[in-house]
């Protein structure tokens, strides 16, 4: 059903019979998810008339209705009272103000202030306010927190940036319900919080570092991105940000909440980042070759030659490797590194890769963050076997907690006035 709106609208597009978003060369009418619709439109009457009546007709020929109790007006600063009015006439929709909240996330025309990320920790809290009580185990709660609490981020990590301080709270939270007690009550903390968020084969209890996540999350969107493919959102970045460079770019005050996201990601995955050599024409030497600082560089470069080779292309002859450029530029230092890279037939352009044959997913990027952020701790065979046991979850969590040296036993006040023997868990200290 969606597509026969989709079609309606960019047919109306297309003839200038409605006027839609524009920036420069670009159009945007609408963006659909699911069952929900946003439509940006020239706030002007005749052309919410037009729009009303491409909606009369969706609905007539899908026999759907609109709900008119979810759908909302949001209308610009600029834009006057009166217009307002006449303009919620046409659609009979509530008028609301920015931001416009959309599943924990906030769209506005404007930068936001950070305190409307808050709603992420109020949601948070409610989760536990509902598990309190409850008498859970420590493995049940972690249960919780790794597919209840660490999702409840998810959809607002992909689509804007979220402070740090915001993910410092939010493992505040975690943390703070992991260690309470059966009662509710605060608990000790046996183990620092920088364990605990290992993964199991390097010593924590696997639970997600939101940390991490918020930057794993966007990898899929990197490589589209660098290699500009037509999409969309990647049409209207690279008209924005147009001499922007993974390796040559600071982060800017001036980039958008979106962009910053894609920026920071890429600032942490760069090392992981190669290029794939088609014709060439794409890929500077130098940082390709190395990154060296000038002043640096082996005597064994002739940088007599230098202006004249600039692209990767200026060492190929022929879809071939020239051998004679190489030996110029380089000496004979470095010539079958680079004449084994595979030059393929096929004038096909230069390519970011992910280093590995892998694809560049969520998955595959927060893993190599975590490898690089934790990579003191070390992988232990003993983990493995504590996770592999077919035993209950909660003796895997109580071997876990020995292995670190912070199992404790309570002993009923019963049997520690009886008798007048010590009872001592016999691995405790």
């Amino acid at each position: 059903m969606q597509e026969i709106l989709t079609r309606i609208l960019h047919m109306h597009s297309e003839k200038g019979s409605i006027k839609f978003f524009k920036y420069k060369n670009l159009k945007l009418s609408h963006l659909s998810f699911a069952d929900d619709v946003l439509i940006v439109i020239k706030g002007n009457l005749d052309n919410c008339i037009r729009l009303q009546n491409v909606l009369d007709q969706y609905c007539n020929l899908t026999e759907q209705k609109i709900n008119i109790l979810k759908s909302e007006l949001h209308f610009p600063k600029h834009c006057q009272d009166d217009m307002k009015k006449k303009i919620q006439k046409v659609f009979d929709f509530k008028i609301r103000i920015f931001p416009m909240n959309y599943l924990l996330s906030f769209i506005s025309p404007q930068k936001l202030d950070l305190s409307h990320q808050s709603l992420l920790l109020h949601k948070a809290l409610k989760k536990v306010e509902v598990w309190d009580g409850k008498g859970l185990s420590q493995a049940g709660r972690i249960t919780l927190i790794n597919f209840v609490m660490n999702s409840l981020p998810m959809h607002t990590l992909a689509s804007t940036w979220v402070n740090d301080g915001i993910i410092d709270k939010f493992h505040k939270i975690s943390r703070r319900y992991l260690w309470q007690s059966s009662k509710g009550k605060k608990g000790f903390h046996l183990i620092g919080w920088k364990k605990v968020i290992l993964r199991k084969n390097m010593g924590g209890l696997g639970i997600k570092d939101i940390g991490l996540f918020k930057f794993s999350i966007q990898a899929k969107r990197i490589l589209p991105f660098l290699n500009k493919e037509k999409c969309l959102w990647i049409k209207f970045l690279i008209d924005k940000y147009k001499d922007y460079h993974p390796w040559f770019c600071d982060s800017n005050k001036k980039f958008s909440w979106a962009f910053k996201c894609i920026h920071e990601a890429i600032q942490h995955l760069k090392e992981g980042l190669r290029k794939r050599v088609g014709n060439g024409a794409n890929i500077n030497i130098w940082p390709w070759f190395s990154d060296i600082p000038i002043n640096k560089w082996p005597t064994y470069i002739n940088i007599e030659l230098l202006p004249n080779f600039t692209k990767v292309k200026d060492l190929m002859l022929n879809k071939e490797w020239n051998y004679e450029s190489i030996l110029n530029l380089f000496g004979g230092f470095h010539i079958n590194e680079i004449t084994q890279i595979y030059i393929p037939k096929k004038n096909i352009r230069d390519k970011w890769v992910w280093k590995s044959s892998k694809m560049l997913d969520c998955k595959s990027a927060y893993n190599y963050m975590a490898e690089l952020k934790h990579k003191d701790g070390g992988y232990s065979a003993s983990w493995d076997k504590i996770w592999n046991l077919e035993i209950i979850r909660r003796v895997k969590v109580f071997l876990w907690k020995l292995l670190w040296k912070t199992a404790y036993v309570k002993i009923p006040s019963t049997i520690q006035q009886g008798g007048g023997k010590q009872m001592l868990c016999m691995w405790g200290r």
